[in-house]
């Protein structure tokens, strides 16, 4: 992921939530997006339910997204190309968790990439997720604005902001996610996606984030 810069209305929404409390990343991995927080001086809490390797000075927590550790949270969560991951089911019963574990004032907010390509570049990353997710379900691919609001409308009602952007960033080594493809089997639509990598790269382009506020 990416999600960089952060236009300049989303930080300071972020910088205002976190004025509350610090924000809590859920599924923060390696902790990219965490780090592009820290940045912009949002203090941010990375949390994820795999282990993750421990990194100095920064607050790291282990937890599952559906059995949240705290209540009154009052900065907020921030989730990045994490929803995408869960099914139907586990979607909503984390949707629920994580409003529940909201104080009043707090913020959801959630960074997906665009299903939408601007160029070859783009479109390339996200049949890259295509066929990742055809690989393991598991992972997912990109989610559309409408699509999740649709999932979450019901818990969180509408959002607050919705931000569209484009990211700066190409993908830093293309080649990872078609060396791991290509170990579990060729076909011709690996075979196509790597020519076209090979002409045009692989970049993350556009993406969305909304906020919801707990009332």
């Amino acid at each position: 992921m990416s999600f960089w810069p952060f236009p300049n209305n989303l930080a300071e929404l972020l910088q205002a939530a976190a004025v509350r409390g610090p924000l809590v990343e859920i599924g923060a991995g390696e902790g990219p997006l965490a780090r592009r927080l820290r940045e912009i001086g949002v203090p941010t809490i990375e949390l994820d339910l795999a282990p993750v390797p421990r990194r100095p000075g920064v607050a790291q927590l282990r937890a599952d997204a559906a059995a949240l550790p705290w209540t009154a949270l009052r900065g907020g969560v921030v989730l990045g190309n994490c929803v995408r991951h869960w099914p139907g089911p586990r979607r909503i019963a984390a949707v629920r968790e994580i409003w529940r574990s909201l104080d009043r004032g707090a913020i959801a907010a959630v960074f997906e990439d665009d299903p939408a390509a601007g160029d070859e570049a783009e479109d390339n990353y996200r049949e890259a997720l295509r066929l990742l997710a055809d690989a393991d379900p598991s992972r997912g691919v990109a989610l559309g604005l409408e699509e999740f609001a649709a999932s979450v409308r019901p818990i969180w009602g509408e959002p607050e902001a919705v931000i569209h952007a484009r990211n700066a960033e190409n993908v830093a080594d293309p080649m990872a996610p078609l060396r791991w493809l290509r170990a579990r089997g060729t076909g011709p639509r690996l075979e196509r996606l790597e020519s076209a990598v090979a002409r045009h790269g692989m970049a993350y382009g556009a993406y969305w984030s909304a906020i919801w506020r707990r009332p």
